[in-house]
């Protein structure tokens, strides 16, 4: 799908499947807390605390540092939105089981069975990558908040290697509730990185933080730490997804949705509702917004994260509206903000 907001064209279709591979994301550019990524090559070179010296001082407890360096070790194994679906429809478990096992168990129990077995596989890999993240990144990583990321990562991490195989249904069961409570545990890192960054940017602007040369250094132009940002919120989107699919799936099944994917998301309504959400919220800024136009494809659906859409498509009309009050003034007869569907 495109959106096309105010002459601005950008493709929304991608993210989560980038996401969900697990890989580099240093392409992404959505998710900044500058207006760039975070030190150049000469600043780095210049820090009191530099990324080599970072990686040399590890903060992690050494029994714990080997693990995670086991985990590390092992690659990030890539889920498409069509391979959740497939599996959460059950057409994957021949991969998994033999034709008497298929018998012998419901094909729900299987299904979770499987799910369940491929959590407790990846799971601890990818955050064992965030966790030597968080210990690397220079200057970001000594922050109060972010040390405490951290300790919740190591937290989950270690309960999830000590998970035994899950051979039966009593076994997934259990994982479930641990995975569960770990879900929850990390509902808050958002605002515990949030704080985070702030405090490395009050650091900065308070000039406790210098580099050798003794050069004021700018946190919009600490690139490591920016890109590092774009690295753990993309992991973590990914990761909650996986986990989210199967906790979804282990609740009452819902009309045209297999786990949390909706197979017939409707753009047309999501853009409707996120429109609603924009306006109220321009109205309550400024006392006034701009008309909203949705035109193209309104019949159009496709498989999708409902929620995932609606917060993409809200920010991107909340920039859109705000940028339109300001560019032609509070009281001025603003020109419509266009959203166009296209295939």
């Amino acid at each position: 799908m495109t959106t096309n907001i105010n002459s601005l064209r950008v493709h929304v279709g991608s993210v989560v499947p980038r996401i969900l591979r697990g890989g580099s994301t240093s392409k992404v550019r959505s998710l900044r807390v500058g207006s760039k990524l975070l030190c150049s090559r000469r600043d780095l070179a210049t820090m009191t605390l530099s990324s080599s010296s970072s990686e040399l001082d590890s903060k992690l407890p050494p029994d714990v540092a080997e693990v995670v360096q086991k985990y590390v070790q092992k690659p990030q194994t890539p889920a498409s939105l069509q391979t959740l679906m497939r599996t959460g429809r059950g057409e994957l478990l021949k991969k998994t089981y033999r034709e008497s096992e298929m018998q012998d168990t419901a094909a729900t129990e299987l299904i979770l069975m499987q799910v369940a077995g491929f959590l407790r596989r990846e799971i601890p890999i990818r955050l064992a990558h965030r966790i030597q993240d968080l210990d690397r990144v220079p200057l970001m990583g000594d922050m109060p908040s972010v040390e405490a990321v951290r300790d919740i990562y190591i937290s989950s991490f270690m309960e999830l290697v000590d998970q035994p195989k899950i051979g039966n249904p009593e076994q997934e069961e259990e994982f479930a509730m641990k995975l569960q409570t770990i879900y929850e545990k990390h509902s808050n890192v958002l605002i515990q990185m949030a704080k985070g960054a702030f405090e490395l940017r009050a650091a900065v602007r308070n000039g406790e933080i210098k580099g050798t040369t003794g050069r004021r250094m700018k946190f919009d132009e600490m690139d490591g730490c920016h890109s590092f940002l774009d690295r753990f919120y993309m992991s973590r989107i990914g990761m909650r997804v996986l986990v989210g699919q199967y906790i979804a799936l282990r609740q009452p099944p819902m009309e045209n949705f297999v786990g949390m994917i909706c197979k017939e998301t409707s753009p047309y309504e999501i853009v409707h509702n996120a429109v609603e959400d924009a306006k109220f919220m321009c109205d309550r800024k400024f006392g006034d917004s701009p008309e909203v136009i949705i035109s193209g494809r309104k019949d159009l659906t496709f498989s999708y994260i409902p929620d995932h859409l609606h917060y993409i498509l809200l920010e991107l009309l909340k920039n859109a509206l705000r940028a339109t009050v300001e560019t032609h003034g509070v009281d001025s007869d603003f020109p419509p903000v266009e959203v166009i569907i296209a295939d």
